[in-house]
């Protein structure tokens, strides 16, 4: 886990990139049944995700964040995090802001355009 945070955190990322990479791999490790020692992973990814000051960056980045928090099981928290990315994206779409979605497939690599 130490490695993996080493690598999410390095400095030429974007810091987007790194909180949706940590909530992603807090996700992959509860999914794999490694409960133990993620809360403080998972309490600085939502800290990092509320930070972010795009909120088109910030919507994202809290869906991950509830995302995580639902696989961990604090649905309480996770309802936050939904409500602060949709609360983003209305910031986002009200600023003229374009946002991209992750589409969920195989490859994580496409992003679609939203339009609205």
């Amino acid at each position: 886990m130490q490695n993996a945070i080493a690598v999410l955190q390095d400095a030429s990322r974007k810091m987007e990139a790194r909180v949706v990479g940590l909530a992603q791999a807090i996700t992959a490790a509860i999914q794999n049944g490694l409960h133990e020692g993620l809360r403080p992973y998972l309490d600085r990814a939502c800290i990092a995700a509320n930070s972010l000051s795009d909120p088109s960056e910030r919507g994202r980045a809290q869906v991950e964040a509830g995302r995580a928090l639902t696989a961990y099981g604090d649905l309480s928290a996770a309802a936050t995090a939904f409500r602060a990315a949709l609360s983003a994206f209305s910031e986002a779409q009200t600023q003229g802001i374009p946002m991209q979605a992750v589409a969920r497939r195989a490859s994580m690599t496409s992003l679609r355009r939203v339009t609205m």
